[in-house]
């Protein structure tokens, strides 16, 4: 740019006698210039030897070959990726590295990734170890490798298992010397209002990348929290009580409540949401049930009467309430009943509520922010 700004500042001092047109025209090619800049943006255009170098640092050969040219490939944002092709001489196998070109932020940029990992393990499937609770997905889309792992669990036993296959194929990488061999898995968590709504809902999953791998605890954790937090029955009500402690220790979004004398109390073991939703319909039971309401029903479908003599009913169930979408569409969603008739939620995928919405309901002064934070307890008059 400050070549431009000089060749702008020549000008004007030609023009100094006021030639308007002449600083129109700096001005047009200025912006053309700058116009450039942002369509060919921070672009690095790479070489043979460039690849080369990418390889021999970021993939760990020494002993490999590299093709003269590359190809083009359009990305499904549009723009022309450039695909080299390589090839280890000691094994055979080929990968690519791809000089991905994108939007970045205010410009055009580009970066070197490869699919070495994913050609890898495409290249020994035939190898690896068995591994019944794990899906192992292999592909090939226009020449380029790509590879994940996925498994899904309903309980700890199932999560078990998956851990312990993934656990198998972690040391199978080890024992052929390939332990930063990296490969993106998921393990989903199939509970019930998982897919409930047209929103996936995919709190309690557990992923990470082969060479990174979460330790069983923290899986295990994960799981826990939101089976807790929901209180979804037959899941976290026999574990060990060391094990329930464990899994909260770190847990910030502890539900408090404020009692007449202005004291705060918190729950033992109901939690709030981790990304600010509320209080969901099962803690919400737990808390009526502990404070003397007497819910009807269980945490997943229950009835109660609230402090201002309205009959509620709450259900995990109700998810065909119309939501009208700004773009025309229409979401079926969560409601519940209020004296027989049904009140939407705040968003068609909520089964949330705020603190303020059970006051009005019940009378009760919860807190569900994290505990880390400022306490908006302290500016709370007691009743």
């Amino acid at each position: 740019m400050a070549i431009l700004s000089g060749f702008c500042y020549n000008n004007k001092k030609i023009n100094d006698g006021g030639n308007m047109k002449k600083r129109y025209n700096c001005s047009v090619i200025l912006l053309f210039l700058i116009c450039i800049l942002f369509m060919t943006g921070c672009t690095t255009n790479y070489t043979k030897e460039d690849i080369e170098k990418y390889v021999r640092q970021n993939v760990g050969l020494h002993d490999f070959t590299v093709s003269d040219e590359y190809r083009i490939r359009t990305d499904d944002d549009g723009y022309d990726d450039r695909i080299w092709a390589a090839k280890d001489n000691h094994t055979g196998m080929t990968f690519h590295i791809i000089d991905n070109y994108y939007w970045s932020a205010e410009w055009m940029a580009n970066r070197l990734e490869d699919d070495y990992d994913s050609a890898f393990l495409y290249f020994i499937k035939k190898d690896l170890p068995e591994t019944p609770a794990l899906s192992i997905d292999l592909d090939i889309e226009d020449g380029i490798y790509s590879a994940g792992i996925s498994g899904s669990f309903t309980d700890e036993n199932g999560l078990k298992e998956l851990w312990k296959d993934l656990l198998q194929l972690q040391l199978y990488f080890r024992k052929i010397q390939q332990p930063d061999l990296s490969v993106r898995y998921q393990f989903q968590y199939l509970h019930p209002v998982r897919n409930a709504t047209s929103h996936e809902w995919t709190q309690g999953d557990t992923w990470g990348w082969t060479d990174e791998m979460a330790d069983y605890s923290e899986m295990l954790n994960s799981y826990i929290q939101m089976a807790m937090e929901y209180r979804y029955p037959g899941t976290y009500e026999n574990l060990p009580a060391d094990q329930l402690e464990h899994a909260l220790k770190d847990y910030e979004f502890r539900v408090r409540i404020q009692r007449a004398d202005g004291s705060i109390e918190c729950y033992d073991n109901i939690i709030a949401n981790p990304f600010y939703y509320g209080i969901s319909y099962g803690a919400l039971y737990e808390i009526l049930l502990q404070e003397g309401f007497a819910p009807e029903g269980n945490p997943g479908h229950y009835s109660f009467t609230g402090m201002d003599g309205c009959s509620y009913e709450i259900s995990y169930d109700y998810t065909d309430y119309p939501y009208p979408q700004t773009d025309g569409t229409v979401q079926y969603g969560y409601y519940y009943l209020k004296d027989g008739e049904q009140t939407p939620m705040d968003f068609y995928f909520y089964h949330h509520f705020e603190t303020d919405e059970i006051k009005d309901m019940t009378g009760l002064q919860l807190y569900d922010n994290a505990i880390t934070e400022p306490a908006a307890e302290q500016s709370v008059e007691t009743e």
